[in-house]
């Protein structure tokens, strides 16, 4: 594990460098794309999905003790320091490899599909965290480099997983078990959406008075205001300058 984070580490920085130098994948397919039609490109974006599934196997699940650990040696190997601090890094270092050394890297029990499908979960909150927002930003500005926008809803990118739902035989993997990992992830996306809703509340401050909005908005905001009189007449107050982030907090009302 240690020597495959440094490993990562070394290539991303490599990674780095030569985007750097030479533009990354999508800017360098952006290149190839520049004379292709432009009205076959729009609809072949429309239709751009691309999904990669998550699989998993018991003797292959890494706990996420280990995965924490892990992930917080990468971040203190990306982390450039002067001297004086570095003496401060190398001990956060040992104490991290210490405690890796001092967990089972498996569990002694065998896990569960809902294990595994949480584990695949961990790897999707990294993902979401660290590089899916970033990607379908250069997405995005690639296109339009080439004249191409990408579509509002569209989803170019999305994430699958066969576990605790695959039919191949696997007696540990029954009707219940597919029911209860859905919820987990049902449960968990709804989550992680509010998260979100959250902070596009705390973001949306304009006030209409200098922004304006349109005659859509403000429908579907009287609407949902009419819908959910569960929203404090305090948030109606304060934000009734703000038709955004009063929509925002509609949006998370109907999550709850």
């Amino acid at each position: 594990h240690l020597a495959n984070v440094t490993e990562q580490v070394h290539r991303a920085h490599e990674m780095r460098d030569r985007r750097s130098a030479e533009g990354g994948l999508l800017a360098r397919t952006a290149d190839r794309l520049k004379d292709a039609d432009p009205d076959h490109l729009r609809e072949t974006v429309k239709n751009l999905n691309v999904r990669p599934v998550f699989t998993a196997h018991p003797t292959e699940a890494a706990r996420r003790s280990v995965l924490n650990k892990l992930r917080r040696i990468a971040e203190l190997l990306e982390t450039p320091v002067i001297e004086a601090d570095r003496r401060r890094q190398d001990i956060r270092l040992a104490e991290n490899i210490d405690l890796i050394w001092q967990t089972d890297e498996l569990r002694v029990v065998r896990p569960e599909p809902a294990d595994e499908a949480r584990n695949a979960i961990y790897y999707l909150d990294e993902l979401h965290a660290n590089a899916v927002g970033d990607v379908l930003e250069d997405l995005a500005a690639e296109l339009e480099r080439v004249g191409v926008e990408l579509p509002a809803g569209t989803r170019p990118l999305t994430f699958g997983t066969w576990i605790g739902g695959d039919r191949d035989g696997n007696p540990n993997v029954t009707p219940t078990v597919t029911w209860d990992v859905l919820i987990l992830q049902h449960e968990h996306g709804i989550t992680d959406a509010l998260e979100l809703v959250d902070q596009l509340r705390g973001l949306l401050s304009n006030s209409i008075r200098y922004t304006g909005a349109t005659d859509e908005l403000l429908t579907s905001l009287q609407t949902d205001l009419e819908r959910l009189p569960e929203i404090s007449p305090r948030y109606k107050r304060l934000n009734a300058e703000e038709p955004y982030r009063l929509k925002a907090t509609c949006v998370r009302q109907k999550l709850v």
